[in-house]
């Protein structure tokens, strides 16, 4: 009975159903949360939670970050002004979807996932995907999604690419699938991951990184490019997969694992980061290549490991390469907290800022942002402030020097040391007393006479940027008139260049038109001269005799077939009609046709389904039937 019943269930499961749960080869990227669970995603507060496989994108001075399904939500979004402190999306003042049952806590930045995918339902009571690891980007004024989802009816699960688009042109969405299926599934059994845009700031042409899984015991996974249109919707004609990278193998530090692309061209260079090794290991880390260009060749440096774990994060991944706007490079990515994985622990966001090391190669400046409290600040040996040299509030470095600014001003105070000869306890609980030592008051005093000088200095280094920023401030008034002229003289050749342009194109046409006429005349002409021909030996062939002519049965054939010979204008074109009416049908039979075979093809599949259904639904029912008679035997 219960071989029968397995069976059954197998059998209902495998033809009627598509499978939610992915395989061993591509494991779901959800981590296990920590004991006390993650906060919860709560529409326009700050989110400190799950987010793994982060994009960050910049629009002005905000930043706006997305990330693999969490929280019920396909597309969870972020928003920042400081990459510190995140602010999730805010609900929608109108419910997009009347079946929403909760709609002012919906901010999904992703309505709905593409047809193709496979979706349950979230507690909104929208479908809800497993999206992995998306890429958003500004292609030609409009704000695309690269989004992955398992496909349905694949078996093991294969996952694809699809495109989205923004409904109201800003970064936050919400977002629409475009028509039609995905973009790739790739050539392998499990499909493509870990989709990221990049357009080239050189020529504008958009492309799309994302990592091939492979096939197993044949060909290892890779990072692969190709080039989109430049709307960034279809692949280019013409265009093919490129490879960029693939794994050195176990002995590496990434093992058989290279995914997450992201390419970004900064100071003159394309760089390529990656991450290696398994996700939820503290192994997982991210490395970095120098490329060419767009489609490569991609050369790694000595040492291409960029982020490990270490004392403050572990397992650093799924890095998105970005440029501030001071012109910084900054990576975003998602790790654990010191000492955890993805078995004890679950993924947050962070933000490194990364600058150049010896030539060719990068080096960590700071490995993640962290809130400094309002009433810290920074010295370091120039002696400027803190709010001097970090206006943009984007500087992470921890504080060296412990003070505190006092009433507002820029001075810095230190702790009061006691007096000297005062007693102090000692540890330990004893009842003893011990003198301070005598030099501890010259110490502070040295202190405090450095710390005075450097904020001398640090007020100096302001006035003689101030003076510097008016200078240049007066100079740029001074240039404004000349630089207005310079764009008017422009702006009339420009106008005068177009009205040439269009004088051009008008010529253009009427010679066109000329040119046709010319060609409708002379066909006209030698139709004419070829009818007066025919006409001529007509009346050359005549006999001087009527009744000869009509008496005569050669005669009268030889006219017969002159007069057929010599077509008329309009004859010919009603010949012309008659084939294009033709070729009409022609046509319209070809699309009936194939319309036809898409019906046909699809009532196969629905028979298959439903045929395998009401096999299984058989098989099941029998095995229930034999389990009854047993249990009454």
């Amino acid at each position: 009975m219960r071989p029968l019943f397995l069976l059954g269930l197998l059998v209902t499961v495998i033809v009627g159903l598509s499978p939610a749960v992915p395989s061993s080869a591509a494991p779901a990227r959800t981590a296990v949360q920590a004991a006390e669970g993650p906060p919860p995603m709560e529409p326009s507060k700050p989110y400190a939670g799950i987010f793994a496989d982060p994009a960050i994108v910049r629009a002005g001075r905000t930043y706006y970050a997305f990330g693999t399904t969490t929280s019920g939500r396909n597309l969870p979004a972020l928003q920042s002004v400081n990459l510190r402190d995140w602010t999730a999306r805010r609900s929608f003042t109108k419910p997009p979807a009347r079946w929403i049952t909760r709609p002012d806590d919906f901010n999904d930045a992703l309505l709905r996932p593409p047809r193709w995918a496979v979706t349950t339902t979230s507690g909104f009571g929208t479908l809800l995907g497993s999206q992995w690891a998306p890429s958003v980007a500004k292609v030609r004024g409009r704000w695309l999604a690269a989004v992955t989802f398992p496909r349905r009816f694949t078996y093991p699960v294969r996952r694809c690419i699809g495109l989205a688009v923004s409904t109201n042109g800003t970064p936050l969405g919400p977002y629409r699938m475009l028509p039609g299926g995905p973009l790739t599934c790739g050539t392998g059994a499990n499909g493509v991951i870990d989709p990221d845009f990049f357009v080239d700031p050189r020529t504008g042409r958009p492309w799309l990184l994302y990592k091939d899984e492979g096939i197993a015991g044949v060909r290892q996974p890779r990072l692969v490019t190709r080039r989109l249109t430049m709307r960034g919707t279809h692949w280019a004609p013409g265009s093919r997969q490129i490879t960029l990278m693939q794994s050195r193998g176990r002995g590496s530090w990434e093992s058989t694992i290279v995914e997450n692309p992201s390419m970004v061209r900064w100071k003159g260079r394309y760089w390529l980061f990656f991450s290696g090794n398994k996700w939820l290991s503290s192994r997982y880390s991210t490395g970095y290549a120098v490329c060419a260009g767009p489609a490569g060749p991609c050369r790694r440096p000595a040492q291409d490991r960029l982020l490990t774990s270490g004392r403050d994060v572990s397992g650093p991944g799924g890095a998105d390469a970005f440029i501030d706007h001071h012109g910084a490079l900054r990576l975003g990515y998602a790790a654990y907290s010191r000492g955890l994985d993805g078995r004890t622990g679950f993924r947050t966001l962070h933000v490194a800022r990364v600058g150049k090391g010896r030539p060719g190669t990068l080096r960590v400046l700071t490995r993640t942002l962290r809130v400094r409290p309002p009433h810290q600040t920074r010295l370091a040996s120039t002696g400027a402030s803190s709010s001097d040299r970090d206006r943009d509030g984007l500087s992470d470095v921890k504080d060296p020097w412990p003070f505190d600014a006092s009433n507002g001003r820029r001075r810095v105070s230190i702790p009061t040391p006691p007096a000297l000869g005062k007693a102090k306890p000692v540890a330990g609980g004893r009842t003893g007393w011990r003198r301070l030592p005598r030099g501890y008051a010259v110490r502070a005093a040295a202190i405090s006479r450095k710390a005075a000088h450097q904020e001398v200095a640090a007020q100096a280094t302001a006035k003689v940027r101030k003076a510097a920023v008016q200078a240049t401030y007066e100079g740029v008034e001074r240039s404004a008139p000349v630089t207005h002229a310079a764009t008017v003289r422009l702006t009339r050749q420009v106008t005068s260049t177009g009205e040439a342009y269009g004088h051009a194109v008008a010529s253009a046409r009427t010679l066109a038109a000329a040119r046709a006429a010319a060609v409708r005349l002379a066909q006209r002409q030698a139709d004419l001269t070829a009818l007066r021909r025919a006409r001529a030996t007509l009346r050359d062939e005549r006999v001087p005799t009527v009744r000869l002519m009509l008496t005569t049965r050669a005669q009268q054939q030889a006219h017969a077939t002159a007069t057929r010979t010599v077509p008329t204008i309009a004859e010919r074109a009603a010949a012309r009609r008659v084939a294009l009416d033709l070729a009409k049908e022609e046509y319209a039979a070809q699309q009936a046709a194939e319309a036809e075979r898409e019906r046909e093809e699809s009532r196969v599949v629905r028979r298959r389904v439903l045929a395998g259904a009401g096999i299984g639904g058989a098989v099941l029912l029998v095995g229930l039937v034999v389990a009854r008679r047993r249990s009454r035997g």
